[in-house]
């Protein structure tokens, strides 16, 4: 998590997300299926009292990888840590 901004009054707060995914997508460059953790990057928003997740969005819901302008490079999704950043 990079954000944090707190809002409505002090009742709730929004943050960036990221979660590593693993997933099979279709390579930008070429016509071959790959299998990577991808990062699943997003928002979501808790109410401060209670804990309780208000609004949770994930890019890869919404958004299609092909639409990328990086490239999977050689040492991109190979473990969690390492996950392809392709926002």
């Amino acid at each position: 998590m990079h954000e944090f901004n707190v809002i409505e009054d002090g009742r709730s707060a929004l943050a960036a997300t990221s979660f590593p995914v693993w997933d099979s997508i279709e390579s930008l460059h070429d016509e071959r299926r790959v299998t990577a953790w991808i990062s699943n990057a997003g928002f979501i928003e808790t109410d401060l009292q209670t804990n309780e997740v208000l609004f949770d969005w994930r890019s890869l819901g919404h958004v299609d990888v092909i639409a990328s302008k990086q490239k999977l490079l050689n040492g991109d999704g190979r473990t969690p840590k390492n996950a392809w950043d392709w926002l």
